[in-house]
């Protein structure tokens, strides 16, 4: 009799993984990728690369159009939390969306509270303006303002300057000293690159820059028009702009300042946080919005996209205390509200942590 036999199971064998799978894969890791890629160009080349520029200032939505259905294929794909958590990342950073817990308030009184606006030579409504105001105001600051604009928004009673007759104007309800512009070095015809002043406030002296900084438009304008042709503009008007933030630093670093009183500086940078004329000359000073700001903070607008360009920063002297972009009233831009705390008149002892780039 033969002995019978028994067939040893066979092993498992992994099942191949289906073609739409890989797929999935190789999509949520592809954009992942591309992202990737797009958040370090603008990180790492805006104002060093021409082309990097134009990705700056250009609408960023579209590169997100395609993230609710890659991160569908995330899960699909079984990459899951990990995956999704990167790719919100990526796009929060892509958006320079900033998320920050409403800061503790110094019950002093001693609250510095400023408005700033490139008010598009008047198209901004003046009612409107007014409006978002808050109770109490120590500083208005205005970029392409017009005096017809000034005497709609401003009370009779309040001190108003308006050097070398500019588009830069500066009122307070507060007496304002030691006023001083800057010639622009580029673009003389769109008036002073900054001014600076002290305003006498009740809890002492505080040192104030209004900038509205040289633009890259005519480049990108170029660009469109001349196609290739316009790429050498483009990059004249970013050595431009680096040259122009390198002079007013220069200028602010020379102001002569016996009392230590604190500093701001606020207005049109015409720059984001990612370029390099931010980051070489700007990013020392501590940014309102990346403080205590909340969401993307878009301060120049088009029918596309906003973009932040518009900074109110200030130094280690100072507590941010909150920081709002106002609604659109009719310009181009949107104006900062912030209030500040003065340390050396609220006796806190308040200390930045970190470096100051992690508050952009």
């Amino acid at each position: 009799m033969l002995e019978s036999s028994t067939k040893e199971p066979l092993a498992d064998t992994p099942r191949p993984r289906s073609l739409w799978r890989r797929a999935a894969t190789w999509s949520v890791w592809g954009y992942t990728v591309a992202l990737a890629v797009i958040v370090g160009s603008l990180w790492i080349g805006t104002d060093r690369w021409w082309w990097a520029t134009i990705l700056a200032f250009a609408p960023r939505w579209p590169w997100l159009v395609p993230a609710p259905l890659v991160l569908l294929f995330a899960v699909f794909a079984r990459w899951g939390v990990g995956a999704c958590a990167l790719i919100i990342t990526l796009g929060a950073v892509l958006m320079g969306v900033r998320v920050n817990l409403p800061l503790p308030r110094e019950h002093t009184g001693a609250e510095f509270r400023l408005v700033t606006m490139n008010v598009a030579g008047g198209k901004v409504n003046p009612n409107h303006f007014t409006a978002i105001w808050p109770e109490r105001i120590d500083l208005v600051v205005l970029q392409e303002g017009g005096r017809e604009f000034i005497e709609q928004v401003v009370p009779s009673d309040w001190f108003v300057e308006n050097p070398d007759s500019g588009g830069i104007f500066i009122a307070s309800p507060h007496p304002i000293g030691g006023v001083d512009s800057l010639p622009r070095p580029y673009m003389p015809s769109w008036g002073q690159s900054a001014v600076r002043c002290v305003v006498e406030t009740p809890q002492g002296p505080v040192r104030v820059v209004i900038v509205h900084l040289r633009t890259p438009r005519d480049g990108f304008e170029r660009i469109l028009s001349n196609r290739l042709s316009g790429i050498a503009h483009l990059k004249t008007a970013i050595e431009e702009r680096l040259q122009e933030s390198r002079v007013l630093r220069e200028w602010i670093s020379q102001w002569e300042d016996a009392d230590r009183a604190p500093l701001v500086v606020a207005g049109d940078f015409n720059s984001p946080v990612e370029s390099l004329v931010y980051q070489r000359y700007w990013s020392d000073l501590y940014n309102a919005f990346g403080i205590a700001g909340l969401g993307i903070g878009g301060t120049k607008n088009t029918g596309w996209h906003s973009i932040r360009i518009d900074h109110v920063l200030c130094d280690a002297e100072t507590k941010v205390v909150s920081c709002e972009v106002t609604p659109n009233l009719g310009g181009d831009h949107r104006g900062l509200i912030v209030s500040l705390a003065m340390k050396r008149a609220t006796g806190a002892q308040y200390e930045y942590t970190g470096n100051a780039n992690a508050a952009r």
